[in-house]
């Protein structure tokens, strides 16, 4: 008996120790999966910022991040939508990267509290909050695009708002391949990632919205704001030009 109850002891302690072994094992790697995670996501905000340095049109660069955000950050598709003040508060998809295979075309979403304002997007847009989908398969909020989503292997997403001055603009959607894919590191990463190309649209329509200022202030000097004709100041203009024309001949 009492060899017997050794034995036992033994060959239950080589069980636990395999166990143990096993179980560091699945630790290590998601760590490592989770420290990779990590690594692209950094590597991805530094791409993005340098992006936005060199940017010169909001399409161009709306474009480019989210071609970053699939070729760097590892996602599995990557859209920019923009919150249209309409009444039915749609959301206007005007950049997209990745295996979207018609997504976009073949779902409906808005910011209001509606069914289809309920989902990432929309109610990232809504409360000026990120929205983590961690599982398509069990979110009831994802139901109404749970097909269209899990048909192009679209397991989790993200949707970080995109605020310039307290307003929403609009919003940042990724998805991942897997459930779960979303830690909190790499959610505070992509929350500064958002920051910083909300900012970035900022200056460009600054930019924008100053040079229209100045062409239209030019164009005030010299037409009348009501015909467009010619005003004085022009008429003046020309006929001096045509008279210098003239004494140089």
């Amino acid at each position: 008996l009492i060899l017997a109850w050794a034995l036992w002891l033994l060959l239950g302690s080589r069980r636990r120790v395999v166990e143990l072994a096993r179980e560091m094992t699945a630790d290590l790697r998601q760590s490592e999966a989770r420290q990779a995670r990590l690594n692209r996501a950094l590597r991805l905000l530094s791409s993005c910022n340098q992006t936005m340095l060199q940017a010169v049109e909001e399409h161009d660069l709306l474009d480019q991040i989210c071609r970053l955000c699939v070729e760097t950050g590892g996602y599995l598709m990557s859209w920019v939508g923009l919150a249209e003040q309409d009444g039915d508060k749609r959301v206007r998809p005007v950049a997209q990267s990745g295996f979207e295979d018609g997504y976009l075309d073949s779902i409906k979403i808005s910011w209001d509290n509606s069914e289809y304002g309920r989902g990432p997007s929309g109610t990232a847009i809504r409360t000026g909050k990120t929205c983590v989908n961690q599982d398509v398969q069990v979110n009831p909020r994802m139901l109404a695009w749970r097909d269209a989503a899990i048909k192009r292997g679209y397991q989790s997403s993200i949707a970080l708002p995109l605020i310039v001055n307290s307003a929403v603009l609009g919003c940042l959607t990724m998805y991942a391949r897997d459930a779960n894919a979303f830690d909190v590191e790499e959610v505070r990463l992509l929350e500064e990632l958002a920051n910083d190309l909300a900012y970035g649209m900022q200056m460009l329509r600054t930019r924008d919205a100053h040079a229209a200022a100045a062409e239209q202030a030019s164009f005030l000097q010299q037409y009348d704001s009501l015909t467009h004709l010619p005003n004085r100041l022009l008429l003046r203009d020309r006929v001096e030009h045509a008279l210098a024309l003239a004494r140089n001949q």
